[in-house]
């Protein structure tokens, strides 16, 4: 062993250096030939060491202390799912709060780890107690994490299982809920209105909310009543209540679209509009029992 060491310390074989003192266990050691032979990169390989070994405590346990924490926060540039572990060990929070936020913006195939990162982004924020410029980042995550809740409750309607469902397909989920029909819309409208809300593409926006709120209409009956029951009918109606939902929300007002252009986005609407007389004036009565023109 001892011949070994004087070989590998004289040839400056760094990698023999970090085995011997692992197998001999002598950390003393190894914190001397950190120092020793700082400038010739054996930080460098003994990072590597580490993750080959699959040792990844080892890179997460440096000496605050010491200037090792910054090497090694360099070194992890490459490996993001330790580098926020290793800035919550130094009370880098702020940091660790954005690579945690890096993370979820790359995340594509399951949308309960983005819901994870972006939890424990929120939350290593939240730690960074008086670093204001994260204000603007809790708000951003915080959105974030009400569309996947909207997201999971739509797909749980559905009877899809959210937990290995790809994130960021906000317009595709809202689809799939527009091609059942088994009535689940019933019990996720809310959630799907919300999701439209976040959409930032107008156009897509606009042809999104026509859709559900003819999906609405399509899902209810309209059969003839008198006018005095009028009122009180259309209040049940899964439409009215849709509406009711976008009037009470600022982000919500400009989705409502006046009757003509519902009308006039959906086939299967107009065609019911044109064999069932009684449906026209009932949807009137439903945008007038919430005050909103149509």
């Amino acid at each position: 062993m001892e011949e070994a060491t004087t070989l590998a310390q004289k040839y400056e074989d760094f990698s023999m250096l970090i085995s011997l003192c692992f197998q001999s266990n002598d950390m003393n050691k190894l914190e001397q030939y950190k120092m020793m032979f700082k400038d010739q990169g054996f930080l460098d390989i003994l990072h590597n060491w580490h993750i080959e070994k699959g040792n990844f405590g080892q890179l997460l346990s440096c000496d605050r202390k010491t200037n090792q924490s910054e090497d090694y926060t360099k070194l992890l540039d490459n490996h993001p799912y330790l580098t926020w572990i290793h800035q919550i060990g130094a009370d880098n929070f702020s940091g660790a709060a954005h690579s945690l936020k890096s993370m979820a913006d790359k995340e594509s195939v399951f949308m309960d780890r983005q819901k994870m990162m972006l939890t424990l982004s929120s939350l290593s924020a939240l730690a960074a107690d008086g670093d204001v410029g994260l204000d603007d980042h809790l708000t951003d995550v915080e959105t974030r994490l009400e569309k996947i809740d909207h997201q999971n409750k739509i797909l749980q309607s559905l009877g899809k299982d959210s937990d290995c469902y790809p994130p960021n397909k906000t317009g595709e989920i809202i689809e799939l809920c527009l091609n059942d029909n088994t009535g689940v819309l019933e019990n996720c409208y809310m959630s799907v209105l919300h999701a439209v809300s976040l959409i930032k593409d107008i156009a897509i926006k606009k042809e999104l909310i026509n859709a559900v709120l003819c999906k609405c209409i399509l899902s209810d009956s309209w059969e003839a009543c008198q006018m005095l029951q009028l009122n009180v009918i259309v209040k049940e109606k899964l439409f009215t209540k849709a509406l009711q939902c976008c009037s009470t929300k600022d982000t919500y007002t400009n989705l409502i679209p006046d009757l003509q252009t519902l009308n006039s986005s959906s086939t299967d609407l107009n065609m019911q509009m044109e064999s069932n007389t009684f449906i026209y004036q009932q949807l009137k009565a439903c945008y007038e029992v919430i005050n909103i023109s149509s």
